[in-house]
């Protein structure tokens, strides 16, 4: 699980560069596959990984919003479902938790829900301390759900973060 997040983030951090940003203009993205709607800067790049784990390969979309020296991901993934059954709901998500900080600082972090569905959102700087990121995740049956914001210069969360966190919504 944690091989996931990192390369999740190794994406995010070749994403990052340090042009200055704008106010953000956010549109609704929904998705059909991941059963979800989210409010997302415009024009998303949809990506698809195959990343072999040891409970097998794991399948994971990403939606990335790249605005220069910010960026917005949205991701899902299906676990297998003897793993889920098998494994702590709460422990599934402090590992990929632990992905996406790495080897950088956890600032804060609280536990969530979703429709009872458990989450976790969390604040942490980069590893360079020059940054800083938050998330939110949730654990819903067999998919994680996760989005990432991370701005690469500064260590201030714009406002329109919490209103992208907060959109997020399950479909059917």
């Amino acid at each position: 699980m944690v091989r996931i997040w990192l390369v999740a983030v190794a994406i995010l951090s070749l994403s990052v560069s340090a042009l200055a940003q704008e106010k953000v203009d956010l549109q609704t993205l929904t998705s059909k596959e991941g059963r979800f709607s989210v409010l997302m800067p415009a024009n998303p790049k949809e990506m698809k990984q195959e990343i072999p784990t040891a409970v097998g390969t794991i399948k994971v979309t990403m939606y990335l919003s790249d605005l220069g020296n910010q960026a917005y991901v949205v991701s899902f993934n299906d676990y297998p479902a003897d793993l889920v059954k098998m494994t702590e709901p709460a422990k599934m998500l402090e590992s990929a938790r632990g992905g996406v900080v790495g080897k950088g600082k956890l600032v804060s972090e609280k536990k969530i829900t979703l429709d009872k569905s458990p989450g976790l959102d969390f604040e942490y700087e980069l590893p360079d301390g020059k940054g800083i990121g938050r998330a939110r995740m949730y654990l819903v049956n067999e998919r994680l759900y996760q989005m990432l914001f991370i701005n690469g210069t500064e260590k201030t969360v714009p406002k329109e973060v919490e209103k992208v966190l907060e959109s997020f919504k399950l479909t059917k």
